[in-house]
């Protein structure tokens, strides 16, 4: 229907917009609506060189927080840096609650994609009244939470589905206006975009489970 095209501004190519457009509504949600991110605030990234990730760093760092990320390899650490992730977690074995209570005492909100097996480490590296945000679940369904789990250090949990918060054509409008404008005043970059042809969907898959990539795939004719 006409009322959900979202027009694109004349300096945003159609590669980019394929490789932001969802992405950068999810981080605008994340961080506006449900972390409520603003100066101060100390927010734990998982996947920090993915596409969301990385749009979500930059973005939290230009509104003033203390950006956490944890990523799979060295070269994925430097890219998260150079978007905005001040204290990197090199981890494959989802280890990383000491690192973050070390660096900044507990994070007041956690971004997670990782799922059931970084449980028990997101729930020890957030700060009391934190907010863990379940975006994916990479290794695995996240088993139920019992409220015991979050009792203790008064936490809550949201598992956010993207299609809640572009309900209307004008909520999508207003919120792609809102990326476009990020990406405009430097508070977003570009990702960077592995192309791949449309053949090769299923290679583009496999590298995306893979863990090897960093930013956006973009399936190209």
């Amino acid at each position: 229907p006409a009322e959900w095209v979202v027009r694109l501004p004349a300096l945003v190519e159609d590669e980019i917009a394929a490789a932001l457009l969802l992405k950068g509504i999810t981080a605008d949600y994340l961080l506006h609506d449900l972390g409520r991110v603003q100066r101060g605030t100390r927010l734990l990234v998982h996947a920090a060189a993915g596409g969301v990730g990385l749009l979500v760093c930059s973005w939290a760092r230009r509104l003033g927080a203390t950006v956490l990320g944890t990523v799979s390899s060295e070269e994925k650490a430097r890219v998260a840096r150079e978007h905005g992730c001040e204290h990197v977690i090199v981890t494959r074995d989802y280890r990383f609650a000491d690192a973050v209570q070390r660096a900044c005492g507990g994070a007041d909100v956690v971004i997670d994609g990782l799922g059931d097996a970084a449980r028990d480490e997101n729930l020890a590296a957030l700060a009391r009244r934190g907010h863990w945000i379940s975006l994916g679940q990479a290794s695995g369904p996240l088993a139920p939470l019992a409220a015991d789990a979050l009792v203790a250090k008064s936490l809550s949990f949201s598992p956010p589905v993207v299609s809640d918060y572009v309900e209307t054509g004008e909520q999508l409008a207003t919120r792609a206006a809102r990326v476009w404008n990020a990406l405009a005043d430097g508070s977003i970059q570009a990702p960077p975009i592995e192309h791949h042809s449309l053949a090769a969907a299923a290679e583009a898959h496999a590298r995306l489970e893979s863990l090897a990539t960093v930013g956006a795939l973009v399936l190209v004719p």
